[in-house]
């Protein structure tokens, strides 16, 4: 998962960060969860860079549809 959530919030910096941006931040979240009840924090790294890079994408996207709709 936490591979997934870095994989998308590239996608997400790349050309679908409305879509592709919400779904690294679910998806990092989910496996930081899980690493913290399993003990294993194997990817932590990458989970947490997904959600940042994630949310990143998320609010490029917010500004770029702004931008385009307030011409």
């Amino acid at each position: 998962m936490a591979i997934a959530s870095l994989v998308f919030s590239l996608l997400g910096l790349s050309w679908a960060g409305v879509i592709a941006g919400p779904i690294a931040i679910i998806l990092g979240a989910i496996a930081r969860k899980k690493m913290r009840g399993s003990g294993n924090f194997d990817g932590s790294g990458m989970a947490l860079a997904g959600i940042i890079v994630g949310a990143i994408a998320c609010v490029i996207a917010v500004i770029l549809f702004l931008m385009l709709t307030n011409r």
